[in-house]
């Protein structure tokens, strides 16, 4: 038995630059004291908030008082997609904050964001100028799991990464605390928690402060809100046509925003797509970055189609980096893709839990879990991998078929030695049904290149 290969359409949006900002400096309060933990949490904590939004919750902390506003850094990931963010301070006091710089979250590097509120608030936390010491002990403070108080863990700095970019501790960082600062016991921030990118044990990272620093630098207070809008507006004129020419089928669709070496290609890929899921309804939304010329774009595509007399309903979320010349699409990728093609009448939910990137030679896990036991029924599947797509009008790989149990699909992977993708086919079967998984995962050398 074979499944159906899904070819991927490859995107792109615009994305202006950002402008240089040299307003804000590393604090001079950075002081070689050092001090007790008690004292370090009492220091720090008023300059800490919860971050909570209608999607996920996460922590932050206060980086600058300017214009009667008050900045705060967070993670990118904790205020993804989100439609209202608040900030909690440790009185249980909230404000309302606004996203005024976002890293995207593409990478370790760049899961930042900064946040705005109406005036001064809390206490502006420094941030080191130098490297943190390997062996040096640090706090993370921040939000316990859900948001629900305040929480502090102690560890130490166990090494440094990607040229001191990235810090490994074993200090634990759960959810809650995702965003907040790693402070040394001189009161100093030397980095910004974010998630464990493995499921070991006391392995647990933080961005640097120095690569913070840069990210804030990007951000120009001084810019006139007019401005900001109109660069805003710009933003959802250019998605809202690449929308809208997704979910078109006339011959001249892409020719405005795509520039000539990137047009047959894409809508070729395009042709090709609708002939096989004629039925799809295409969504487009802007996964901000910090300027330069790689852009990011999310792609959700919603389908159905007809086969073998059976409706089948296909969902497909892609991550697409993308380059411009002139205003127009001049090249993209697809970073990672997640597709999922299943019979309308059939049972069977799973989850899938593939890493979006991996790190070149290393092995990872890729798991294809049922959520449901299925009583007696007999079920089998497969699950194969592929080292580059070749082709993407390649013929649709065939997968042997095995009993399978409850529990679903698991492989242990080998990561290519070179960087480039991999691609998983998984199927499985049912008397009342059929699931098809294809997942694309990035190949990397360094881990800052890494998507979360």
């Amino acid at each position: 038995m074979k499944r159906l290969l899904l070819a991927a359409l490859t995107t792109g949006l615009l994305m202006p630059s950002v402008a240089q900002a040299n307003w804000f400096k590393f604090s001079p309060d950075c002081s070689k004291k050092e001090f007790s933990t008690e004292e370090l949490t009492k220091r720090s904590k008023p300059g800490v908030v919860v971050v909570l939004t209608d999607k996920a919750s996460g922590s932050g902390f206060v980086v600058r008082h300017i214009n009667n506003q008050t900045l705060i850094l967070t993670n990118s990931h904790v205020i993804t997609r989100a439609k209202k963010i608040l900030v909690q301070w440790p009185d249980g006091t909230q404000d309302r904050a606004v996203v005024v710089l976002d890293g995207g979250a593409r990478t370790t590097l760049t899961d930042l964001a900064l946040l705005k509120i109406q005036g001064k608030e809390g206490e502006v936390l420094p941030l080191k100028k130098g490297q943190i010491t390997v062996g040096g002990d640090v706090i993370a403070l921040g939000a316990a799991p859900k948001g629900l108080a305040f929480s502090l863990t102690k560890g130490v700095v166990s090494s440094l990464r990607d040229e001191g970019k990235i810090i490994q501790t074993d200090t634990a960082i759960n959810p809650g605390s995702s965003g907040g600062p790693l402070i040394n016991n001189s009161g100093c921030v030397v980095g910004v928690n974010t998630l464990g990118m493995t499921k070991s044990v006391g392995l647990n990272f933080a961005i640097s402060s120095q690569t913070a620093q840069r990210f804030i630098d990007n951000y120009a207070p001084d810019n006139p809100p007019s401005i900001i809008s109109k660069e805003n507006q710009s933003i959802k004129l250019f998605t809202s046509k690449l929308e809208h020419a997704l979910n078109s089928k006339a011959e001249n669709r892409f020719e405005k925003l795509f520039a000539n070496e990137a047009l047959s290609e894409t809508k070729n890929r395009h042709d090709a797509f609708l002939k096989r899921f004629s039925n799809t309804k295409w969504s487009v939304s802007q996964l901000k970055g910090i300027g330069g010329e790689t852009n990011f774009l999310e792609v959700l595509i919603n389908g159905e189609k007809l086969i073998n007399e059976e409706n089948y309903k296909l969902f497909s979320q892609q991550l697409i980096s993308l380059k411009t010349l002139n205003n127009k699409i001049s090249s993209y990728e697809v970073v990672s893709e997640y597709s999922i093609l299943k019979s309308i009448e059939t049972p069977l939910e799973v989850k899938v839990s593939i890493p979006n990137s991996v790190l070149t030679g290393s092995r990872y896990d890729a798991d294809i879990i049922l959520e449901k036991p299925l009583g007696n029924a007999f079920i089998s599947g497969g699950l194969i991998v592929i080292e580059e797509r070749k082709n993407q009008n390649q013929t649709d790989p065939f997968i042997d078929l095995y009993p399978i149990g409850a529990g679903g699909l698991f492989k242990s992977v080998q990561a290519p030695l070179k960087p480039g993708s991999q691609i998983l086919v998984g199927l499985i079967t049912h008397p009342k049904g059929i699931i098809s998984i294809t997942k694309i995962v990035k190949v990397v050398e360094k881990k800052e290149d890494m998507i979360l």
